[in-house]
């Protein structure tokens, strides 16, 4: 029988270790450190905590007799237990977007106007937001937009009244993306520094384009997001 901190060590390594296989759908013979390298390709999570884990590898096999892995032959310090109970919970249940750093979404039909559109950025304070016709998102509209149209007209007034926000809408996929409510800030961070292009990850209940945005996150979100997963 180990002592308190080295019995919290170990079920938490065990749990880790089932935790990255299962959750990531690896390989049951995969050693823990490559259980660890190949889910940080696709966690944020794992690869921000890769070195501790693999710390924590290493002093598994310290802590634990090699002929008898129920005697207890070291003890970790208590810290070391409170870190690695804290990973495995981000990895199993991560904290989720909406309720943290997801704000309720703001949205601008294909037809409003590109003046209307500016009005409602100000009051908003988004710097891009989700474009939707016939209940459906079609691009993103941003403030860097805005500058592009109007720099090439004479009459910003008279364009502004006329040109609707379809027609700048940004319709390619790398300046957002769509994930369903229950997304959680592993799958935010793995994104936003997966493609630097992305702006905007717009939430739906199905978690799809044809549905209308419930909530989004912006790279503004980001310190916020890593804060999240902190230790």
């Amino acid at each position: 029988m180990g002592t308190n901190n080295a019995v919290r060590f170990i079920s938490a390594y065990n749990q880790i270790d089932k935790a990255l296989h299962t959750r990531f759908s690896l390989k049951s013979n995969m050693t823990f450190s490559d259980a660890v390298r190949a889910a940080a390709v696709k966690s944020a999570v794992v690869r921000k905590y890769a070195d501790d884990l693999y710390d924590y590898s290493r002093l598994r096999n310290a802590i634990v007799h090699k002929s008898n892995t129920e005697i207890v032959i070291a003890e970790p310090h208590a810290s070391v237990a409170d870190k690695a109970e804290y990973i495995l919970s981000l990895i199993t249940a991560p904290p989720l977007l909406v309720g943290t750093v997801a704000k309720e979404a703001a949205y601008l039909s294909a037809d409003t106007s590109l003046f209307d559109a500016v009005r409602t950025m100000a009051a908003s304070n988004f710097s891009f937001m989700p474009v939707v016709r016939g209940g459906e998102i079609i691009g993103v509209f941003g403030n860097k937009t805005v500058v592009e149209a109007l720099s090439q007209e004479a009459d910003w007034n008279a364009f502004a009244v006329s040109r609707t926000v379809q027609h700048f809408a940004r319709a390619c996929e790398a300046y957002y993306e769509v994930l369903p409510v229950s997304a959680t800030a592993d799958d935010a961070l793995r994104r936003f520094e997966q493609n630097r292009k992305l702006q905007i990850i717009i939430l739906t209940d199905s978690g799809t384009k044809n549905d209308l945005p419930r909530f989004v996150v912006t790279t503004g979100d980001t310190v916020r997001l890593s804060k999240l997963i902190e230790f």
